[in-house]
């Protein structure tokens, strides 16, 4: 098993990360790819800055179909969805 760091702030980007970040496609991305730069980034955060809200939506795929997922974290539901109305225009947009 790999031992990860607490702080994800240097965790050095990996090709797939440098591929994933130049063509902005979702394709190029793996889901373990997208989390790691996520806790990147929150890990590179001032101290005057602060993620307080945070959505994970997640599809499972096992021998008799898929399932859909999702973790949140922040203030509350209404706020969630609010920020997840956002996300969905700018993929849409994209």
């Amino acid at each position: 098993m790999t031992d990860y760091p607490e702080n994800f702030a240097d965790y050095p980007q990996s090709l797939n990360d440098i591929k994933s970040n130049r063509s902005r496609n979702c394709a190029d991305w793996t889901p373990r790819d997208a989390l790691i730069d996520v806790l990147r980034i929150i890990d590179s955060l001032g101290e005057n800055t602060v993620c307080e809200n945070l959505v994970i939506v997640y599809r499972l795929k096992h021998e008799d179909g898929h399932s859909t997922k999702f973790s949140q974290a922040g203030s509350d539901g209404a706020t969630n969805i609010g920020i997840m109305e956002v996300a969905k225009n700018r993929m849409l947009n994209q």
